[in-house]
């Protein structure tokens, strides 16, 4: 599992960043996040300047993990039909 409490700030946005575009498919992110996780679109932009806490990388590393696993259930459940 990745240290994400070992990055700097800034180096945790650029993860979030690339996290975030995987799972929501778009370089335009911030408002889904926002929406997501209940918090405002305000403080998501001000990650870009602040760095970003730990907690959305959390968040969106388990998000995409639940994710994969549902694909790969999804296709053994298939391969069962």
């Amino acid at each position: 599992m990745q240290q994400y409490k070992d990055l700097t700030p800034e180096e945790r946005f650029i993860a979030l960043d690339r996290l975030a575009c995987q799972l929501f498919g778009t370089r335009r992110w911030k408002t889904e996040f926002a929406r997501t996780y209940d918090i405002t679109t305000q403080a998501v932009n001000n990650w870009k300047n602040d760095g970003a806490p730990v907690w959305p990388l959390v968040a969106l590393t388990d998000a995409l993990k639940a994710r994969k696993w549902d694909d790969v259930r999804a296709a053994v459940l298939a391969d069962d039909a």
